[in-house]
């Protein structure tokens, strides 16, 4: 992999000035991987620096640093698509950067079952985001604009979008062909199409899309008293309140400590989704809550990112229940198998005839 000083002394033009705001973002992004201890900062950089590489090629096609250029972007090209880098998505879609570099995933001190990002999610992580180009100070802003951060679900509509409109796919044809691309093509290629996308009549208006750090999250946790559910922060009670006529519902997710965070009104959609809760670290169970006036209305284990299955909604309810929720006040939808039950009593007690225990 080139260093800072090589890709400076390969890229220099005689009495020219490094002014150029994407020049600049690599020298930054090439000191920091080469400084680095975290293996997770070094696969940010290099996803970075190859999205910076497309993007001098965009904007200055006979660039004068051309040559050193596709000679950095080609270099990064074999890293982004060689098993190691594989294994280290899959190894962050499971949150081991939350692990110590431990190579297994978070689980649960009382032994309850997590689920990681589902295999069309796993680049979510390592796709830019506002917060990383805050951190290092980078000119990408400026550059496209307040609207180009993607998560994988606005890529996944924007490659459907794609397929039918440019290749004239149908539907499912073309979710098909999404999927594969998501799940199957080398990192390089993904990145590819994100940077079209950034540049796409299609992609305009999907907005931005955040992760939560560790103090941003403290706004979404849910403390329980007395069976009921209160903002950690505030100390009030929480509620999902009036959508479209009904008791809204809005994305939560528990923690492998078994800490529950619900989003609010405000930060539903493309800005916010299940993996941005916990920074795509695993989760005992994501889905959709309804709340009215701290009071548990309604859950479900309805999350595409986590893909949560029956065992993770079950040990949800019995976290819910071990706080003191009463769980014949709340009804139960499991996703998995399509399946509505009336209270959470009902569906702990289908999931106890099933095989399941009551612990």
């Amino acid at each position: 992999m080139m260093s800072a000083s090589k890709f400076k002394s390969k890229s220099n033009i005689f009495l020219h000035r490094r002014h150029n705001p994407i020049i600049k973002d690599i020298d930054k992004l090439l000191k920091e991987y080469g400084k680095s201890k975290s293996e997770n900062r070094k696969m940010k950089c290099l996803v970075y620096i190859y999205m910076m590489c497309k993007e001098y090629f965009h904007t200055k096609p006979q660039g004068r640093r051309g040559d050193a250029v596709q000679e950095l972007m080609d270099q990064v090209k074999l890293a982004l698509d060689s098993p190691d880098f594989k294994q280290g998505i899959v190894a962050k879609a499971g949150g081991r950067h939350y692990s110590n570099g431990n190579k297994q995933d978070l689980m649960s001190h009382t032994n309850k079952t997590s689920t990681s990002l589902s295999s069309g999610y796993t680049y979510e992580g390592l796709l830019p985001q506002k917060n990383f180009i805050d951190k290092m100070h980078l000119s990408l802003d400026s550059l496209l604009g307040q609207d180009k951060y993607f998560g994988v679900s606005a890529m996944n509509n924007y490659l459907q979008q794609d397929f039918m409109v440019n290749q004239g796919k149908g539907m499912d044809e073309a979710e098909t062909g999404t999927m594969k691309i998501l799940k199957t093509a080398p990192f390089s290629q993904v990145l590819d199409h994100l940077h079209d996308m950034w540049h796409s009549p299609l992609s305009l208006g999907t907005g931005k899309f955040n992760y939560l750090n560790m103090e941003k999250r403290l706004d979404y946790l849910i403390t329980f008293k007395n069976g009921q559910l209160y903002y950690y922060k505030s100390d009030t009670p929480a509620d999902s309140g009036i959508v479209r006529g009904e008791l809204g519902r809005f994305p939560y997710a528990i923690d492998t400590s078994e800490r529950l965070y619900v989003l609010n009104e405000g930060d539903i959609g493309i800005k916010y989704n299940h993996s941005s809760i916990l920074s795509g670290a695993p989760v005992i169970c994501a889905g959709e809550i309804a709340i009215e006036q701290g009071r548990l209305k309604f859950i479900d284990n309805n999350s595409g990112h986590y893909k949560p299955g029956t065992d993770n909604l079950y040990d949800a309810v019995m976290i819910l229940h071990y706080n003191g929720v009463n769980t014949r006040t709340f009804q139960v939808k499991d996703e998995k198998t399509g399946t509505d039950y009336v209270t959470g009593a009902a569906f702990i007690g289908n999931a106890r005839g099933g095989g399941r225990l009551l612990q």
